[in-house]
């Protein structure tokens, strides 16, 4: 029970992302985009992963994830990483045309 409460007290304390895609401007990009998105959703289907799995992280589902953001990077759109809670002094980042950790 003790170890329960204090992982819930911890857990409010770190920052929550999420992610938020900038189309490319080219129809190939976009094209590519989509391929993207489609090797992402057959990775977290691979790897065993909800729907709504988180897309961060260093587990199995945060892979697919981060291969997706670079893969959608490298096809030309870019890629916010945007604090969403427990933002105390962090700064987001904007991540065009690179990857990220």
């Amino acid at each position: 029970m003790r170890v329960v409460l204090v992982m819930l007290l911890l857990s409010g304390c770190s920052p929550v992302y999420k992610y938020v895609t900038h189309s490319g401007k080219t129809p190939e990009g976009r094209m590519c985009e989509m391929q993207a998105q489609r090797a992402r959703d057959y990775c977290k289907q691979a790897m065993g992963c909800d729907k709504d799995a988180k897309e961060d992280g260093d587990d199995k589902c945060g892979k697919c994830g981060k291969e997706y953001r670079e893969a959608f990077v490298t096809c030309g759109g870019s890629v916010d990483k945007v604090c969403v809670e427990s933002c105390d002094g962090t700064e987001d980042k904007k991540l065009k045309n690179q990857t990220q950790d």
